[in-house]
């Protein structure tokens, strides 16, 4: 089997589950659920940033700082995508942070969290998670000297015909 080949299907798997999570936080913001819109903001961000690592060839499972990963490994191989990367990271070290906090109203002590966001504060995430996204499908296509397909049926579509014996 291809390294190179499943690193690339393991990446665009991880953008397609990405693009689920910002479609579930658009949703959300229109019901100005904002807790739940920077959850998915974060899994937007943490699946966008494994796509990249996986490319790489670094699949992570266990508990970890993505952002460390992609400070280290993905910003000095983006080649041009390199200062944008680094724009967004302050944002992205950011949004691990709201994982729990926005997620779970009570925490590990048992502690109780009533976090308020304000509506603009919420749209900012969101705008930052959809850029974070966007640059991290360019990162692949700068890779794989490529266009990758944005919308998840197209992107299921690509997979199916490029990755088919990659695929469960």
């Amino acid at each position: 089997m291809d390294g190179k080949l499943l690193n690339e299907a393991r990446a665009l798997r991880y953008l397609l589950d990405a693009l689920d999570d910002s479609s579930a936080a658009e949703i959300l913001l229109e019901k100005k659920i904002f807790n739940q819109v920077l959850f998915h903001c974060q899994q937007v961000s943490e699946k966008a940033s494994k796509a990249c690592l996986s490319f790489l060839g670094i699949v992570l499972a266990d508990e970890h700082k993505y952002a460390d990963f992609l400070q280290k490994l993905v910003v000095p191989s983006s080649g041009k995508l390199q200062n944008e990367f680094k724009k967004l990271m302050v944002k992205v070290s950011i949004f691990e942070n709201f994982y729990i906090s926005a997620r779970y109203g009570v925490d590990k002590q048992g502690r109780i969290r009533l976090q308020e966001y304000e509506e603009q504060e919420v749209i900012d995430a969101f705008n930052s998670a959809s850029d974070f996204l966007e640059l991290c499908f360019k990162f692949m296509e700068f890779k794989v000297g490529k266009s990758i397909p944005r919308s998840k049926e197209q992107l299921v579509l690509y997979l199916k015909q490029n990755y088919k014996e990659l695929i469960r």
